[in-house]
């Protein structure tokens, strides 16, 4: 084999070392050393590059102004993508300055990202701030009390110490008087988007902020929730699974509604220029920050992913629905809800969405009773019956599944909370 003078060096001096190390016992000089080569051996000059005339004319793609032309944002994404792992590559592991580059982010970010340079240099800069794990939720006045107790109830129910961010869009969004509510929260902090990015060119309302929330987080680890979450074991542990670990995004499949996949259909036509996964999800949980990220309110989160070619998983199992057991026929158990719950990778139910009422469809009503849940096992398991938009039969053939004692006694904690005070949820009806 063939080295460079410099690589037979490396290699000579790993190998003493290797030896040594092992006749001493002293195992943790091999890390501590080699750790230190391999930068020395990453670490090059500042390398300029050239971009493309072919490259120019993608970034120079208006994206925003037409995101439904999937193929030309994927395009600008993916090359955007390049350019900027080069310059991070060069930033972390040179040590080059970030502002030496400032001729090529402007040519790399004028298409789509030019919004940032509102409150950041560049999207370097942007990635730099990421650190540590928490909490993003978009809140508006709407949904204000959801919110404060699903912020609380994290707190003082699952104990968790996992920072939490709140975003608004403006004062119209979210006002001043929610706003301080909601910082009764320890360590929450609420973040007005229109103050970050220039919304003159985003016109960000409703669920768009979600995605625009993620990119300027200061975590570099996100559980995304919405403000009617119902978390059925500490947030944390969302972290800890093997599919998150591995691939970086974890995503929880919707109730399946179409007989024939609509993905199957999208890669057929080859709109993205490769496979696409034929799965459906709901909205994700957690993301990565150092990977790349885009959405819509569901479908398109993962679509993003797809389109820049970053990694991500489904958790495998179908959600279901939790409430109070019931029968559907002699064979068959049946549990009705409008809460739709998901498992977390130990199997056991990790969170839901609806929020805590019978129905968010209908003033005055009184908070649900959850001792049961079953789990899809496919589209038949489903029974859509009409009585709310959202309230949904999952049958299963099994007995309903009883929540663990530590579940119900969170799930009391937090039914205990929203009483003692007095909460009404009556401002998110959706008549």
């Amino acid at each position: 084999m063939k080295f460079t003078l410099k690589r037979r060096k490396w290699f000579k001096y790993m190998l003493t070392l290797l030896i040594a190390t092992v006749v001493l016992g002293q195992f943790s000089i091999i890390k501590r050393h080699w750790d230190h080569i391999r930068i020395l051996k990453e670490r090059k000059p500042k390398v300029p590059f050239e971009i493309s005339d072919n490259d120019r004319e993608i970034l120079s793609h208006q994206a925003y102004n037409n995101p439904g032309d999937f193929l030309a944002v994927g395009n600008y994404l993916r090359t955007f993508q390049k350019y900027h792992d080069n310059i991070w590559r060069q930033v972390t592991i040179n040590n080059t300055d970030i502002d030496s580059f400032q001729p090529e982010f402007k040519i790399i970010e004028a298409g789509t990202l030019g919004f940032l340079r509102h409150a950041y240099n560049s999207s370097i800069h942007l990635r730099q701030s990421y650190s540590k794990r928490g909490i993003v939720l978009c809140v508006n006045n709407r949904y204000a009390t959801m919110a404060y107790s699903t912020a609380h109830i994290i707190r003082k129910v699952y104990k968790s110490n996992l920072p939490i961010e709140v975003f608004y869009i403006g004062d119209s969004d979210l006002n001043e008087s929610n706003r301080q509510w909601l910082m009764t929260v320890s360590d929450l902090k609420v973040i007005d988007l229109s103050a970050v990015f220039d919304n003159s060119v985003l016109s960000l309302k409703g669920w768009e902020a979600k995605p625009f929330a993620m990119l300027v987080s200061s975590f570099e680890e996100i559980v995304m929730i919405d403000a009617d979450t119902i978390f059925l074991q500490p947030p944390e542990t969302f972290f800890e699974g093997s599919l998150y670990k591995t691939h970086g995004a974890l995503f929880f499949k919707d109730r399946p509604v179409f007989s024939v996949n609509p993905l199957s259909v999208l890669a057929a036509q080859n709109l993205f220029g490769g496979v696409i996964p034929e799965k459906v999800a709901n909205t994700p949980i957690l993301s990565y920050q150092a990977r790349h990220y885009q959405e819509s309110d569901k479908e398109t989160f993962w679509i993003g992913f797809t389109m820049v070619g970053s990694d991500y998983e489904f958790e495998p199992s179908l959600p279901g629905s939790m409430g109070i057991a019931d029968r559907l026929d002699e064979q068959n158990s049946k549990v009705c809800s409008e809460q739709m719950v998901h498992l977390g990778e130990n199997g056991l139910p990790g969170w839901a969405n609806g929020g805590w009422v019978n129905t968010k469809f209908r003033k005055g009503a009184g908070l649900g009773t959850f001792t049961h849940y079953n789990i899809g096992s496919g589209q038949s398991s489903y029974i859509f019956t009409g009585k709310s938009p959202n309230y949904v039969c999952v049958t299963s053939n099994q007995d309903p599944t009883r929540f663990t004692d530590i579940q119900q006694e969170y799930i009391q904690k937090s039914v205990n909370f929203i009483q003692s005070e007095n909460l009404s949820f009556d401002d998110s009806v959706r008549e």
